[in-house]
């Protein structure tokens, strides 16, 4: 029972030994990158992307906000009985004027 103990004793040394050198050399990468990194600063084509980048998320936060202010106005004139007839009148002028843009531009 003693050699068994001992001889999985042996085993467990042996695997966290191998996990020790992988933790070494994975320390060691990581210090390698991070040194990469401080010495090559990002190029500025890369720096230009990012601003791009950041600039069309911008825009397109922006148009999002303005349309759904735009879909939010219609539903608030619906809570009167008044304001639900003046939407669907609008509505359905703003259908007709459609359907007769091409006589109206003539």
């Amino acid at each position: 029972m003693v050699y068994l103990s001992y001889e999985r004793a042996k085993e467990i040394w042996e695997v966290m030994e191998t996990f020790k050198n992988r933790v070494g050399k994975l320390e060691a990468l990581q210090q390698v990158t991070q040194l990469g990194l401080t010495e090559h600063p990002q190029s500025w084509p890369q720096d230009i992307l990012c601003h791009l980048t950041s600039l069309l998320l911008t825009l397109a936060m922006v148009l999002l906000v303005l349309l759904s202010g735009t879909c939010a106005c219609p539903l608030l004139l619906l809570h009167l009985r008044l304001h639900a007839c003046t939407v669907l009148l609008l509505l359905g002028l703003s259908t007709l004027a459609w359907q007769k843009w091409h006589t109206i531009r003539a």
